[in-house]
């Protein structure tokens, strides 16, 4: 589930990204009450996330570890579509 509760949040922390950098995209879908909601919810799964990690720290490297191995293969398959 910490896994799950990462890309959660990056995928949450993409749409203020979006909003921000790119405001002129054609949006087909509309968050409802942004930036209020997903702001919420990211302070939720950041929170839940985090007991996750401070009840069981051994949990937590492991987690950290998937997530590293699957940054780099993002980082490694977007460096070589270029």
């Amino acid at each position: 589930m910490a896994v799950a509760f990462s890309v959660d949040l990056v995928v949450l922390g993409g749409i203020f990204l979006l909003r921000r950098h790119r405001p002129d995209l054609h949006r087909p879908f509309r968050v409802p009450f942004f930036p209020w909601l997903p702001a919420v919810t990211v302070m939720l799964y950041a929170l839940v996330l985090g007991t996750i990690v401070w009840t069981q720290p051994g949990f937590g490297v492991g987690a950290a570890t998937m997530l590293g191995i699957l940054w780099l293969a993002g980082w490694v398959t977007l460096r070589t579509s270029e």
